[in-house]
């Protein structure tokens, strides 16, 4: 990698990448741009590299991250990052326990899942497998916070406090003093939270932020999109006038797709969008939210119609075909205001037993490094003008 000073060169692509939520080294278009460089350089016999600018200025809410150029530096693709995670965090409290805080989250969205499930069901924005991985989650919570709450009852009653003991006994059939209760539901739920904890904690803060941002609670959304207008809208003002190219992945995809097809009430203005030449989402949690938001769709206006690529895994949860009954086919998805999002499947894998407890590396598995196998083919082309087969 050569480091130099880049100055803004009128007309080169402009990809901005909006990341998912997690924050490792590999959720960052510094990332991106060495995949796509690693993509070009495969095809065209070692060409391809980057560099580090070190000089011109991004607008507010982007970050300028590394150029892919050619084997004679010849710029090819300028990569810019979005981050938007400070205004989804803004409301959180220091002063909360973490530990009460998650459990309290957990409990909350479990029974908020539970009250919707069987709505969801009876739709088909995902197959069977992924409604039982999903079931299966939403009973592993349930069980986890049961186990908590009978530990903390025995515990009481092991205490000495007057509570009713005979109604645990009956319904789970214990014939046991509560300190032997007390400590064998300690114990399993000592040992249960170790082993899930992580887990469904990361399950509900992503599920806690994706339905904030879907229902624009404390106009999080509107927020959100409204910075990255602004930035759009300032990299000419900065030197950097050639195609824009989007890409989005996981809530990042969410971020996009809000700001390509915004409600209709919105009454978001064309102007910002109006250099944007391609938008690309991968392992987007569209079609779980349709299954909870059925309406989520509905009412959606089209700022600017470009090409739509879609990037899925079968055996991730999360991801999206954009069609109904199946999880697995690539093509052309249904359309949002006259655009069909162009799906291209990753991987060949399909969903097992347990896809649930370890879909978070799967979900993370559209990329690993820059030298790892990776999603991105059919970008690598459109973005830098370079004629790429997609894989």
């Amino acid at each position: 990698m050569n480091e130099s000073m880049i100055t803004p060169i009128p007309g080169i692509p402009l990809l901005v990448y909006i990341p998912g939520l997690n924050r490792s080294p590999q959720n960052t278009a510094d990332n991106i741009a060495e995949i796509l460089a690693r993509n070009l350089d495969n095809e065209d016999e070692g060409t391809f590299g980057t560099q580090t600018p070190q000089g011109p200025p991004a607008p507010r809410g982007l970050t300028l991250s590394k150029t892919v150029v050619s084997g004679t530096d010849r710029p090819v693709l300028q990569v810019f990052e979005f981050d938007y995670r400070n205004l989804l965090n803004r409301t959180d409290s220091p002063s909360t326990p973490s530990v009460a805080g998650d459990a309290l989250r957990s409990l909350r969205l479990a029974s908020w899942g539970a009250v919707l499930w069987g709505g969801a069901l009876r739709r088909g924005a995902k197959n069977w497998r992924a409604k039982v991985q999903l079931t299966l989650g939403l009973a592993a919570a349930f069980t986890l916070i049961f186990t908590a709450a009978l530990s903390v009852w025995a515990l009481l009653v092991a205490l000495g406090v007057g509570l009713p003991w005979q109604w645990p006994h009956r319904i789970l059939n214990l014939n046991m003093d509560p300190r032997w209760t007390f400590g064998s539901t300690v114990l399993g739920t000592t040992l249960s939270w170790a082993l899930l904890r992580s887990k469904i904690l990361a399950l509900a803060a992503g599920v806690d932020r994706i339905i904030s941002f879907v229902q624009d609670e404390d106009r999080t959304a509107g927020d959100i999109i409204r910075q990255l207008d602004h930035a759009l809208d300032q990299l000419s003002i900065n030197g950097w006038n050639g195609p824009v190219h989007l890409m989005g992945y996981s809530f990042g995809s969410l971020v996009l797709f809000e700001t390509m097809f915004p409600k209709q009430t919105g009454l978001m203005p064309i102007r910002p969008v109006s250099r944007v030449e391609s938008m690309t989402t991968v392992g987007c949690p569209i079609d779980i939210v349709r299954l909870y938001f059925p309406r989520f769709l509905d009412n959606r206006s089209t700022r600017k119609h470009v090409p739509w690529t879609n990037i899925f895994n079968a055996a991730d949860i999360f991801s999206s075909n954009f069609m109904d009954g199946t999880d697995a086919v690539a093509g052309e998805g249904f359309a949002v205001d006259g655009v069909r999002p162009s799906s291209f499947r990753y991987t060949e894998e399909s969903m097992g037993a347990l896809q649930m407890f370890v879909n978070g590396k799967t979900h993370a598995g559209y990329w690993s490094d820059a030298d790892g196998a990776n999603s991105l083919g059919p970008l690598t082309g459109m973005v830098t003008g370079h004629v790429l087969t997609p894989t």
